[in-house]
């Protein structure tokens, strides 16, 4: 199956371009544009240019190519493979080239035989030569118009193709070549192509002399030489509008039955060479390896810088994002820490109200706790107690000594007791008690006590 998916046959006219943009299908072409374009207008890019799409979807450029610089000629070959057929063909080109096989481009084609039992027959095989500077110089006007041809092509093969005819005839092809005054002459021998030549008719009135001259020569060197036999007749190829005309100057000079047929159309043309190019597996080209590897290389050259453009400016959008998002960010971190500074003044302010509150509340407490301690311990004190000193310090902390007849020391400690099981609140009124002291001076008559605790407070 072909692997093209579009193909474009590039046509150069005196006054512009023709272009036929093709679209493939399982291996058939199907015409879908046709354009004819001023020699100043560009090409449509859309169409002809080469893309990352071309990796996904690749695009055939041909190229047609005017043959007044082409050489046409004819081999006999076996029918072999196209890798044997090229060996075969560049052992003869030396022979074959008018030109210098250093300084020469060339192609061939073999043309289709009808089914035969015979394997072993002979099939023609048209080889195309042509000057390299000639091709360079079209290849490089095609760049200017930014058309990178990946095959060029000479429309008289199918020409050749399409109006094949039967038994000894010799086929006449007028301005086959695209170039005003150029005959083709196809001359075939029991239905096989044997010979072909290019006849470049003057544009003066001696144009009949000059053709009746040329044809007769190739005729006579044909026949004796054995190259193809004498046609029957000949069969004459050529636009319905210009028969007439072709066919007065035929007749003078050439005294043979002839057949007009209509030639096909450049559709048609481009249609068979479209169809021709894409089914054959390596088609033979006059396109310069350079060139196609040049080309290939600023595809993939382009796609690379492309590729990086696109990363660029991938990353030049994600760091205009990334620093979108960080100010975005940034005023949002602000307007939180904005928020932060005044709750964190409204928290200072609460907590310093706060201690406010818990001094107003130990104040409010503090109030009554010395007369509540004096009260509480003058009420538990027993009667036969005397008490020396009350002291209450700190807001809270309380001593008490005293003194009680050395006899009674029992009654001082049932008091001790009696302080440490006072409630307030449901709570003990006292904590933290010291170790009670008490001393019997040395006449054994009084004793001297003490010990000391913590006010409870509500607010602990």
């Amino acid at each position: 199956m072909s692997r093209w998916k579009s193909c474009n046959i590039l046509k150069a006219t005196p006054t512009g371009y023709t272009l036929w943009h093709f679209e493939v299908t399982h291996g058939e072409p199907k015409l879908v544009t046709y354009l004819q374009i001023e020699q100043q207008t560009p090409l449509p890019t859309s169409l002809v240019s080469k893309n990352w799409r071309s990796l996904l979807s690749p695009r055939l450029n041909i190229a047609w190519l005017p043959s007044d610089s082409i050489y046409l000629r004819i081999l006999q070959l076996p029918q072999v493979s196209n890798e044997e057929l090229h060996s075969m063909v560049e052992l003869q080109i030396e022979k074959l080239s008018p030109i210098p096989p250093s300084q020469a481009l060339w192609a061939f084609y073999p043309l289709s035989l009808k089914p035969s039992a015979d394997s072993e027959k002979i099939q023609p095989v048209v080889v195309l030569i042509a000057e390299r500077e000639a091709i360079e110089t079209q290849i490089i006007t095609l760049e200017e118009k930014g058309y990178l041809a990946d095959s060029l092509e000479v429309p008289v093969i199918d020409l050749i193709e399409l109006t094949k005819p039967e038994g000894n005839v010799v086929c006449i092809y007028p301005e086959a070549t695209l170039f005003a005054g150029a005959v083709v002459l196809a001359w075939w021998s029991d239905s096989t192509l044997k010979h072909i030549n290019t006849i470049q008719l003057p544009s003066t009135e001696n144009r009949v002399t000059v053709f009746k001259h040329l044809f007769l020569q190739t005729l006579t060197a044909g026949t004796l030489e054995g190259i193809f036999k004498t046609p029957e007749k000949i069969k004459l190829v050529v636009p319905k509008e210009q028969t007439d005309q072709w066919l007065a100057l035929i007749k003078e000079a050439a005294p043979l039955p002839i057949e007009t047929v209509e030639a096909p159309s450049s559709e048609q043309l481009a249609l068979a060479t479209a169809k021709r190019v894409i089914r054959t597996s390596a088609p033979s080209t006059l396109m310069p390896k350079e060139f196609a590897i040049r080309y290939r290389q600023q595809l993939i050259d382009s796609l690379w810088m492309r590729s990086l453009g696109a990363l660029v400016s991938a990353y030049a959008v994600f760091v205009l994002i990334y620093g979108a998002a960080l100010q975005v960010l940034r005023w949002q971190t602000d307007k939180v820490q904005s928020e932060l500074r005044a709750l964190n003044q409204a928290y200072t302010n609460a907590l310093r109200l706060e201690a406010r509150l818990n001094v107003l509340r130990e104040r409010e407490q503090l109030k009554f706790a010395a007369l509540d301690c004096w009260k509480t311990i003058v009420e538990l004190l027993p009667e036969e107690a005397t008490l020396q000193a009350f002291d209450f310090t700190e807001g809270r902390r309380l001593r008490i000594d005293g003194t009680i007849p050395a006899d009674q020391v029992s009654k001082v400690l049932d008091f001790n007791e009696a302080v440490r099981k006072v409630e307030r609140d449901g709570k003990p009124m006292f904590k933290n008690f010291s170790e009670f002291n008490s001393r019997t001076d040395p006449n054994n008559v009084t004793a001297s006590w003490n010990f000391s605790c913590e006010l409870n407070l509500a607010s602990e």
